[in-house]
């Protein structure tokens, strides 16, 4: 089985002292779902980046997957929010990976964001 990347969202680099890193994180994902030609009922996962590694420790949402899956009204088989440090990122995608392999879900959605 190979497994892709279909979409890619991104906002503006740069610091962000009008929006925090949920609302950013919302645009990005609706920019990736708009790339890769889905609709939010088309991803059965949601696996996310803690927010808060330039930002203070109030802006980070121990929930980011679930509140993602309620911003676009899914009940994603598979919510997690990985941390481990630096390799979060990557670690993120390869669990998405494995979770595709096992079949737990076909398509994920996979973000992160920082709003400084």
């Amino acid at each position: 089985m190979k497994i892709f990347i279909i979409g890619v969202g991104l906002t503006e680099i740069k610091s962000h002292w009008d929006a925090n890193s949920a609302m950013l994180a919302q645009q990005a994902v609706r920019e990736a779902l708009n790339d890769a030609n889905l609709e939010p009922k088309d991803i059965g996962g949601i696996i996310t980046t803690p927010q808060g590694y330039f930002t203070d420790a109030k802006d980070i949402d121990r929930f980011a997957p679930q509140r993602m899956g309620e911003y676009l009204n899914i009940n994603a088989r598979v919510q997690v929010a990985v941390d481990i440090g630096g390799m979060s990122s990557l670690a993120a995608l390869k669990y998405g990976a494995y979770e595709i392999l096992l079949e737990k879900c076909g398509t994920l959605l996979i973000y992160a964001s920082e709003s400084l």
